[in-house]
């Protein structure tokens, strides 16, 4: 009794594969010695991965410009989905 070589088409799921995502950009001025806020705007790729999984890790790349000198700086945060808000099961009531 022989038995079929596997399948291409089978995956093992046990280890996952990272994929690179763009989950959003964004750039901005603050003038030297100044502090700043910066929102980002997610891509659609990146709203629906976080959607999905709830909470993904991200690294961030922050490049700053002085003149003729760029520096780059790479930190890693993880961003959570936001709670769903809840929508009341009584409207208006008598």
């Amino acid at each position: 009794m022989s038995s079929a070589p596997p399948s291409p088409h089978t995956h093992d799921h046990s280890t996952a594969r990272r994929r690179k995502v763009k989950l959003g950009g964004s750039s901005f001025k603050v003038t030297a010695g100044k502090k700043g806020k910066v929102r980002v705007k997610l891509t659609r790729k990146g709203l629906k991965l976080l959607k999905r999984k709830k909470k993904v890790k991200a690294k961030i790349t922050i490049t700053v410009k002085r003149g003729a000198t760029t520096t780059k700086k790479t930190v890693t945060c993880t961003l959570k989905a936001p709670k769903r808000r809840r929508t009341s099961a009584r409207s208006g009531g008598s």
